[in-house]
């Protein structure tokens, strides 16, 4: 275990488990066991296994997600881990610029976060273009501003009319239908929603293609014009 470490583990166990949460949530509870290797047996590899599986597996919410980061910044300075606790404290300061540590938590890790969050974060946002191509309604997401690979994966929602809502990871959708009814999620660590174009409830619309107005000939009601026959030819009788 490195200086800092063992420092870190006499912090902890000072404080004791006080900090861990006594009723948590079912999506909170993973993040607890987590927060409790790390407080109460100062176990840091463990922690972070813990957390990786949270990352992969959780269902979070966004205040789950600040919550990951933070504990995951922890346990890599713990461990020496400098490069992967810079990314974790930027990717939080993204998520959450005034986050406010638990008490437990060494003044080490405070500063580092100081040090990171110097300069606003870049604004995290989602865009989505919509649009007929053929038979087929094609859905188009792109991503802005994920400059310390905070998002995990994009989730487009779609359901033609009639029909069912069906999910789809990825950047892009195509669905056999005239008209369409979406939305879109992006997605951080352990699955939390980050940012989101629509929602279930208030989704974006793809109306169905407009049919172009039959053609009308104009009829006219003027007669044709006589032609005198005998001026073209004078043997005409």
């Amino acid at each position: 275990m490195s200086r800092w470490g063992s420092a870190l583990m006499f912090c902890v166990l000072a404080l004791s488990s006080a900090s861990v949460r006594a009723q948590p949530s079912l999506e909170q509870a993973p993040l607890d066991e987590a927060e409790r290797l790390i407080v109460e047996e100062a176990s840091f590899e463990a922690a972070l296994d813990q957390l990786a599986v949270v990352a992969r597996e959780g269902e979070l919410d966004r205040e789950g997600a600040v919550r990951l980061l933070a504990l995951r910044a922890v346990v890599e300075l713990a461990l020496e881990r400098g490069d992967a606790a810079s990314r974790s404290l930027r990717q939080l300061h993204q998520l959450d610029p005034a986050h406010a540590f638990p008490r437990w938590v060494p003044p080490r890790v405070r500063d580092a976060f100081a040090a990171v969050a110097d300069a606003p974060p870049p604004a995290l946002g989602v865009s989505a273009v919509a649009e007929h191509e053929g038979e087929v309604v094609q859905v188009v997401v792109a991503v802005e501003g994920d400059a310390h690979g905070l998002v995990e994966r994009v989730r487009i929602h779609a359901r033609p009319p009639e029909g069912e809502w069906v999910t789809h990871l990825g950047h892009t959708l195509e669905v056999r239908a005239e008209a369409l009814s979406y939305y879109v999620e992006v997605l951080g660590p352990g699955g939390a929603v980050l940012v989101a174009e629509g929602s279930r409830e208030a989704p974006r619309r793809v109306l169905p293609p407009a049919v172009p107005a039959p053609e009308v000939l104009e009829i006219s009601s003027t007669p044709p014009p006589q032609t005198d026959f005998g001026a073209l030819d004078p043997g005409w009788p």
